[in-house]
């Protein structure tokens, strides 16, 4: 999502056709809407993706369905600007998990309380986000407005 602020009126299908011929390659503008002063729009769910080896498909399809039966997975999230670290139950942002066609998908949940991070949920999964993390995909996001 981007949103822009204008300085004057404009038509929205207007602006989108000018910012879509200015895009870089791979870059696609779907749709334009004009918000109020006071609209915001606020994610609410969270769509990713990353295609897995061979190799690590079987023990991650196992790892999330084990990480959807449990109640609680707390980890413990660092931030540098604290003292220590803070304990996170993720398993209350994750909505589903799984494993399809080598693809290791979920969707989790934007709350005012927070989220989880990406690379939290794959740590919990015992794959390494060091190593992913710079491939996993956004898919989808939803919206409220």
């Amino acid at each position: 999502m981007l949103v822009l602020e204008l300085a004057s009126e404009e038509d929205p299908v207007e602006v989108l056709t000018r910012l879509a011929a200015k895009m870089p390659e791979g870059i696609e503008l779907l749709e334009a809407e004009r918000l109020a002063e006071q609209d915001r729009r606020l994610p609410i769910e969270v769509q990713y993706a990353i295609r897995l080896e061979p190799q690590l498909c079987r023990g991650a399809a196992a790892a999330a369905s084990e990480f959807m039966a449990k109640q609680s997975v707390v980890v413990d999230r660092v931030n540098p600007a604290r003292a220590g670290p803070k304990k996170v139950d993720i398993r209350l942002f994750v909505l589903s998990i799984g494993v399809d066609d080598g693809e290791l998908l979920w969707t989790q949940a934007m709350t005012p309380e927070g989220t989880a991070r990406v690379g939290e949920v794959l740590d919990s999964l015992g794959l390494p986000s060091g190593d992913l993390l710079h491939r996993v995909v956004r898919k989808a996001i939803s919206y409220r407005s």
